[in-house]
């Protein structure tokens, strides 16, 4: 009894350290995008000298993809979220003190390296937690990234109204972050990869209470890459699930870049609001994305996968054409408002059934559907960044309503109600969840 109390509040204090670290990235990533406006007037940038700097962090995020999967299988989440994590934290901090454009540049790929790295490393420890916990958690540790985008946002709202400068605004977070993670990175998960799938072995090792087997994966299963350099010819259905995951989260990981970048300039520029209305635009954003994903987990309970996207990429469509169809404030900050609640569950939901497909080693699916994914998310805002100088803001907003459209086709084509093993019977889950 000992032993189970003692790795029960060993797995809390785990889970608190993943918590800790979707709060963190949340914070200074919308820190970050709600004082862009100040930062392009500073270098005296257009939207499409914009535009051009923030592919320098795409490219640095795409870049440590590929390293920071072989690091993972190698080393564990654990070490590569900490190591991260604190480069993270160092260079946004340094951002702000870039004397020159091309310092600047320098400094946000180094950025985007470490948030793409720490991305896809917090998703791992956030998949094994709820392996552990045998009961969907990923939309709650997403919505606490959300929660910390509201902080992040609500502080930029409050430092650009109160005429704080970019340094000491970045100066004051980083100190409050470093003091966080003094508690957070010690207390994160030793999850060491294993040959064998994470969902596969839990299903195996669980005796379900009717005394039925769990289901075991068909040869058909078998993937296409068993690890991040192997190459292998069949199409298998997991692995054109993998490849629809992936899909879906790149079209909606673009919607959210874009949104998270490009908000505040398209208020601000567009339509003619105040530098600090203009900072509202992601703020609306991130409160209905934070609602929308503290319900995600009770939803993905009670409601297939498929009509969860489904569902929610209308919402975030409705709330596109509201956005990029008005000429005032107030029906753009409805539309910000719909978009975040659509596309709330959407990543969560698809990261969570990556990390559960059969016949994987654990990660390796995610991390594939994570870099694609990020791919959208780190390419959306300089793409729309090309199609405003092209154009103008309303139009180049408007390949967001064709990317939420495709995950509306996407949605019900590869994902089931089945992430969680099931007893063949009783048709109830074959783990018993800890209580959290």
């Amino acid at each position: 009894m000992d032993g189970k109390l003692r790795s029960l509040k060993d797995i809390r204090s785990n889970r608190n350290a993943v918590r800790a670290l979707f709060m963190t990235n949340g914070i200074l990533f919308a820190s970050w995008a709600t004082r862009l406006p100040r930062l392009e007037e500073r270098f005296e940038l257009s939207h499409h000298e914009l535009g051009m700097v923030l592919v320098v962090i795409a490219l640095g995020a795409v870049m440590s993809m590929p390293p920071a999967g072989y690091l993972i299988a190698r080393l564990g989440s654990r070490i590569v979220c900490q190591v991260s994590v604190l480069a993270y934290l160092a260079s946004f901090i340094a951002i702000a003190f870039a004397p020159n454009v091309a310092t600047a540049c320098v400094l946000l790929f180094a950025f985007g390296a470490a948030h793409g790295t720490l991305d896809i490393a917090m998703n791992s420890q956030a998949s094994e937690i709820e392996t552990l916990m045998a009961k969907p958690m990923m939309s709650s540790f997403h919505a606490l990234w959300s929660v910390g985008s509201l902080l992040g946002a609500v502080t930029g709202v409050a430092a650009t109204a109160a005429g704080m400068s970019v340094p000491v605004h970045f100066g004051l977070i980083a100190l409050l972050i470093s003091v966080w993670m003094v508690y957070a990175l010690p207390r994160l998960l030793i999850a060491p990869p294993s040959p064998v799938s994470s969902a596969s072995s839990q299903a195996n090792e669980s005796a379900c209470e009717s005394g039925s087997p769990a289901k075991q994966p068909s040869p058909s299963t078998e993937p296409l890459v068993q690890q991040w350099d192997a190459v292998s010819p069949p199409a298998t259905r997991s692995n054109v699930r993998v490849l629809l995951l992936g899909v879906t989260a790149f079209c909606v990981m673009l919607g959210e870049g874009a949104i998270a970048d490009w908000s505040a300039i398209f208020l601000r520029s567009g339509l003619n609001t105040t530098e600090t209305m203009a900072a509202m635009g992601y703020a609306t954003f991130a409160i209905t994305m934070t609602i929308g994903r503290f319900a995600g987990d009770w939803l993905s309970s009670r409601y297939s996968a498929g009509t969860m996207v489904r569902a929610s990429s209308v919402l975030a469509l409705v709330g596109l054409l509201l956005l990029i169809t008005s000429s005032s404030t107030l029906p753009a900050i409805i539309g910000f408002a719909c978009v975040g609640l659509g596309f709330s569950t959407i990543i969560p939901t698809v990261f969570s059934e990556a990390g559960k497909l059969p016949g994987y080693r654990p990660g390796v699916a995610l991390a594939a559907v994570s870099t694609i994914g990020y791919f959208g998310f780190l390419l959306g805002p300089p793409s729309i960044g090309f199609a405003a100088h092209a154009f103008n803001l309303h139009v180049a907003l408007s390949l967001l309503v064709v990317t939420t459209g495709v995950s509306i086709f996407t949605a019900g084509a590869f994902m089931t109600n089945d992430s969680m093993p099931k007893c063949e019977s009783a048709g109830q889950p074959c783990r018993k969840s800890l209580q959290s």
